[in-house]
């Protein structure tokens, strides 16, 4: 963003009490974090100031000698991000530091996120997301275990916004009291996990012979149910189905499938962050089929 200021995601500072940064330059020197600028938690985006001495050299003959870094140019409103334009991302998927890799870009999900084939892991987070012409346009967020090129950026607009939003530095601080929970007693009793509620329903589903498909999706005759977690959660679902073969799947608000898969009779748990979701249930072929479904959130902590 500037030399001294750099973007990240929210959710690698948001448990840090101190933190550093590496230039790759061949420089391994590291750089102490003074702290925050600026957070939007919603956003998972982060503005980090480093101390001082990262800056470039004024003299040209420095700067080849002690290398230091320079700010990414970051793209206007004027460039304009297809469906299929090539992207990369810079980052240190597990560990492994200077990771440069290739993608394109394969739907807009809202305004929310860019969806991306370039890979993305633990490690890449906060990365930048780069055009062809090394503009950033987001910054690598989240990526879907349980499917293949499906990761996230956030738009480099929602950064723009926040660069605004700059204020004094802030010591990093971690939200929950790590050093007050070890001082716990073990003897003490664990807390035990919290549930909720969020889908009790029973229904029949009809879908006629004669339906244009004989086999796939049918939502035709389809069910949904909306709920939400105000914090991550594992959900749970208790499902049975007489007569016919039904499909499941959990949609955030923000389009992203979580969850999808034929259930006869069965019973189903996924990982899910805070947001508002829908479940659908629908016939994979026609005929007509009872069922009922319970979906509890497990809330750990």
């Amino acid at each position: 963003m500037t030399p001294r200021i750099i973007a990240t995601n929210y959710h690698v500072i948001s448990e840090a009490s101190r933190a550093t940064a590496k230039l790759l330059t061949g420089d391994k020197s590291e750089y102490a974090i003074d702290g925050s600028v600026a957070i939007n938690e919603d956003d998972d985006l982060a503005l980090l100031q480093i101390g001082a001495g990262i800056e470039p050299a004024d003299d040209p003959y420095l700067a080849v000698l002690v290398p230091r870094g320079r700010p990414l140019s970051v793209a206007g409103g004027e460039i304009r991000n297809e469906i299929g334009d090539t992207v990369y991302v810079a980052g240190n998927p597990e560990g492994l530091e200077g990771t440069f890799s290739q993608g394109i870009i394969s739907a807009f999900r809202g305004t929310d996120y860019i969806q991306i084939t370039a890979p993305i892991s633990p490690g890449s987070s906060g990365g930048p997301v780069m055009n062809q012409r090394g503009d950033v346009i987001g910054v690598a967020t989240l990526f879907s275990k349980e499917g293949q090129n499906l990761n996230f950026a956030v738009p480099v607009s929602r950064l723009v916004s926040l660069l605004g939003r700059v204020t004094n530095v802030r010591p990093l601080a971690p939200r929950t009291n790590n050093e007050l929970r070890s001082l716990t007693p073990t003897s003490s009793p664990q807390p035990q996990p919290r549930t909720e509620s969020l889908v009790s329903a029973s229904d029949t589903l009809f879908v006629e012979a004669t339906s244009r498909r004989t086999e796939g999706f049918h939502k035709e005759d389809s069910r949904s149910y909306r709920f939400y977690l105000n914090e991550n959660a594992r959900v749970k679902g208790v499902f049975s189905a007489n007569g016919g073969r039904v499909y499941v799947q959990i949609v955030s608000a923000k389009g992203i499938y979580y969850s999808s898969g034929e259930i006869s009779s069965d019973s189903f748990e996924k990982t899910l962050p805070a947001g508002t979701y829908t479940m659908e249930v629908a016939l994979i072929s026609p005929g007509a089929v009872g069922f009922s479904v319970q979906l509890t959130a497990i809330y750990d902590h």
